[in-house]
């Protein structure tokens, strides 16, 4: 089977109430704004013929996929824990810190997106170094480029760290960089907004970083 060129969509989560208030919380919900921003995905993704989304476990990613998923119910979503926030992987503070553990049951994935598909978490999570974030880069790559040989297009809507991790990956090998370059050029995207590459096999190419989905549509 000949690869074909597959278009990759990556999206940072919507507005969460965290970005706004600089007051870390474990899983923070979207603002209004967070939510206006998920709507206006909707049209985008349409715009797009987007049939699977890959989504982080973190609940301002679910929310951000709910407005296109209620739509769109027979379409795939594939919720990976992979895809969460650095220090993502905590359920509730303790007196004497965190406890490790998924920060939203597989239910509440479930009563949001019912058509969810929820991968097992990894059985190291919790305080990440850069190394165990790109551990996790790399395992999503994998998956990419196996998906590469068979589908014409995926979107993954994450977290500000993991997306700049990835984005920084992808630039190395569509430059011919060798990866320990990986700290030149963090990208950081906006809430809400997009960047896009075209995956060949093992040939990448920039399409468009950190755009404004409303200049997309």
């Amino acid at each position: 089977m000949e690869n074909i060129c597959m278009r990759l969509i990556l999206i940072r989560h919507a507005q969460s109430v965290s970005n706004v208030t600089n007051i870390h919380e474990l899983d923070p919900i979207l603002t209004m704004t967070g939510h206006e921003q998920a709507l206006q995905l909707v049209p985008f993704f349409a715009k797009m013929q987007t049939r699977e989304i890959w989504c982080s476990t973190m609940l301002r990613s679910i929310l951000t996929v709910e407005p296109w998923s209620k739509i769109h119910p027979n379409y795939s979503v594939r919720v990976m824990p992979e895809l969460m926030e650095t220090y993502g992987y905590f359920r509730h503070k303790q007196f004497d810190g965190y406890e490790p553990g998924p920060p939203t049951t597989e239910e509440q994935i479930k009563k949001l997106i019912p058509q969810a598909e929820i991968f097992p978490y990894l059985e190291v999570m919790g305080c990440e170094k850069k190394e165990d974030i790109l551990n996790r880069v790399f395992v999503v790559w994998d998956r990419i480029r196996m998906q590469s040989l068979t589908k014409e297009q995926i979107t993954i809507v994450s977290h500000g760290n993991f997306l700049g991790y990835l984005i920084n990956v992808l630039l190395c090998l569509a430059r011919g960089v060798p990866l320990d370059h990986l700290d030149q050029g963090f990208v950081e995207m906006a809430n809400g907004a997009v960047s896009i590459f075209d995956v060949f096999a093992d040939q990448v190419t920039p399409v468009c970083l950190n755009c404004p989905v409303r200049a997309l549509q």
